[in-house]
C-alpha cells in the first residue's frame, strides 16, 4: 500500500499574500497604502542536496486605465449580447407555445 502522507518541503508555489478582494462595482475608490520599504531577507546558502531556485522574470505592470467611452462601449456590447440571447429564448418559447396550441386544438 503506497504511503500517501503529505510532507511539506517549505517551497512557495505562488505567493498570495499581496492579493486583495477586488472592488466589483467601482463605487468607492481603493486607497492604496504606501508599501513600506523593507529590506529583503538575505537568501540562505543552498545545501548540498538542494537544487538552486530559478527566479522568474519580473511581471510587467498592468495598468487598469479605461476611458469612460471605452467603458460605455463594453457595457453596451455586453448588454446587447445579453438582450440578443434573451430575445432568442423568448422567441423560442413563443414558437413552442404556438405549436402546442395548434397541436392540442
Amino acid at each position: 500500500m503506497p504511503d500517501d502522507r503529505f510532507e511539506d518541503d517549505g517551497r512557495t508555489v505562488a505567493d498570495m499574500s499581496g492579493i486583495e478582494r477586488p472592488n466589483i462595482f467601482g463605487l468607492r475608490r481603493r486607497v492604496k497604502e504606501e508599501k513600506k520599504t523593507e529590506k529583503p531577507p538575505e537568501p540562505e546558502p543552498p545545501e548540498a542536496n538542494e537544487e538552486q531556485k530559478v527566479q522568474a522574470a519580473p511581471m510587467p505592470e498592468i495598468k487598469d486605465v479605461m476611458s469612460p467611452n471605452d467603458r460605455r462601449a463594453y457595457i453596451a456590447g455586453a448588454m446587447g449580447a445579453a438582450m440578443l440571447i434573451g430575445g432568442i429564448f423568448i422567441a423560442a418559447a413563443a414558437i413552442f407555445i404556438i405549436v402546442l396550441l395548434l397541436v392540442w386544438k
